[in-house]
């Protein structure tokens, strides 16, 4: 089967089919699958995006002394690309409410990239041991953690 050996080419197929309005013969299972997991992807390259922001800025946090543009750079380029996704795709918004989970996964991350302990890092994104203010992870819009001037400034000061 064609789905099974070129889905490039299955795909146009199917698209060719729906144009030509021979709905008959279009492989209907396997493209309500691909429409699924097209969603899904969506949704993972969002929360992926989120994940390295979160591990970056934690890493920025807990190792200053290993502090880079490298990791700037990550955390500038994800930041621009949860812009376009919202700005393209506004529902995954919805997603935000995975954010508890997607922090234990980059909190895990940043531990194994730093060489620190889980517990060292705070327990989730909305609290920050021994200080008044929530993390500094401010995924919106308006928020700012790179400027060209003060590449070495604190995360928590944007």
């Amino acid at each position: 089967m064609l789905y099974e050996t070129d889905i490039i080419e299955w795909v146009e197929q199917q698209v060719s089919l729906i144009k030509a309005h021979r709905y008959g013969e279009v492989d209907w299972p396997h493209l309500l699958e691909e429409i699924e997991d097209l969603s899904k992807r969506e949704r993972d390259r969002f929360l992926s995006s989120i994940r390295l922001i979160i591990q970056h800025l934690l890493k920025w946090e807990y190792q200053p002394e290993q502090r880079s543009r490298s990791w700037q750079i990550t955390i500038k380029r994800e930041r621009n690309n949860l812009h376009r996704y919202l700005r393209d795709t506004p529902s995954l918004k919805r997603y935000w409410a995975d954010l508890d989970k997607v922090y234990r996964d980059a909190r895990a991350d940043a531990a194994n990239e730093t060489g620190l302990a889980d517990w060292d890092f705070p327990i989730s994104a909305l609290t920050r041991p021994n200080k008044s203010r929530p993390i500094g992870f401010r995924l919106h819009k308006q928020s700012r953690l790179i400027s060209s001037k003060h590449s070495q400034r604190n995360f928590y000061d944007y």
